[in-house]
């Protein structure tokens, strides 16, 4: 599986994912899960729903919409690809390299690039360069070596996040100041 989640607005191109999912080669055996609700009043999950059944995908793309349990679903993908084109701090990417996926995100302005570091445990694509994107998404999916490699230096790095790790440098921080 790959995953994908996000609210459904536009700056998270799903609609882009989905199309580069349907021009993918040789993947019968991977399907694509977006998990995520509409957000500010628009319909993109209609949207979408529409996109994939007018390329004839809907027993390969699974429209999950908004879920309490999202853990869940990291720890049943392999892969986590990221197309948000603006971003802060990518709460989901992180979630997700926890989890031990390989990721794959665009480098957008912030965020991902504190995350992944690319070609270590995962990859960094620049923005709008779609077919990069799709030869290393490709890459994921047929290198399970990759994709193992991958998800434990995602996990490693996820390490540095750990509550009790930035409770003590957040104090050290404040207690230098004053």
């Amino acid at each position: 599986i790959i995953l994908s989640v996000g609210r459904l607005i536009p700056t998270k191109n799903f609609d882009r994912l989905i199309h580069l999912f349907s021009c993918l080669r040789n993947t019968e055996d991977w399907k694509l899960c977006i998990v995520g609700g509409d957000a500010k009043k628009k319909n993109i999950s209609q949207q979408l729903a529409q996109q994939v059944a007018a390329l004839e995908l809907e027993d390969r793309v699974m429209l999950e919409g908004m879920q309490a349990d999202v853990r869940s679903y990291y720890c049943r993908s392999k892969i986590f690809a990221f197309m948000t084109t603006s971003e802060g701090f990518p709460n989901v990417l992180g979630e997700a390299m926890a989890a031990g996926c390989a990721c794959i995100a665009y480098d957008c302005m912030a965020g991902p690039s504190d995350l992944i570091d690319d070609g270590i445990n995962g990859f960094l694509i620049p923005v709008g360069f779609e077919n990069e994107y799709k030869d290393k998404l490709e890459l994921l999916m047929f290198n399970a070596d990759l994709r193992k490699r991958f998800g434990q230096a995602a996990r490693e790095k996820m390490q540095q996040f750990e509550p009790s790790r930035i409770t003590d440098r957040f104090f050290k921080f404040i207690t230098e100041k004053l």
